[in-house]
């Protein structure tokens, strides 16, 4: 079995996987592949890894999440277990770091010309 403590974390935090039951030795690697999400979304930028069955026949993976500067919205997370494809569990990313949009500035200039008139004796000359 494989389940998260919460169901929704936010970009900058750290998702717990807890694994258990897998008739596994202790001491075994379990490898685990993760998808919904861009290998920039996490610290250690890799969507792989391996986790050790501890003696208990347990074991937690943790992914801590980067607090990126990109507008991605709402986002996926799903952790697959090598051998047992059918071991996967799926969290909530919330989009922490939500560009506030394009802002365009326009800079208006002017510039008054004054046209004077000749006078009377200037005209004469």
């Amino acid at each position: 079995m494989i389940k998260s403590e919460k169901t929704q974390y936010d970009e900058g935090s750290i998702v717990h996987f807890e694994i258990s039951n897998l008739s596994e030795e202790a001491g075994s690697e379990i490898s685990y592949t993760l998808s919904g999400i861009s290998e920039f979304d996490l610290e250690s930028g890799l969507l792989t890894g391996t986790a050790i069955i501890s003696d208990s026949g347990t074991t937690i993976i943790s992914l801590p999440l980067t607090a990126d500067a990109l507008t991605e919205g709402v986002e996926t997370l799903t952790i697959t277990l090598g051998e047992f494809v059918d071991k996967t569990a799926s969290v909530i990313i919330n989009d922490t770091s939500k560009n506030p949009g394009t802002v365009t500035t326009t800079h208006l200039s002017l510039s008054l010309i004054h046209i004077s008139e000749p006078t009377r004796q200037e005209a004469i000359s």
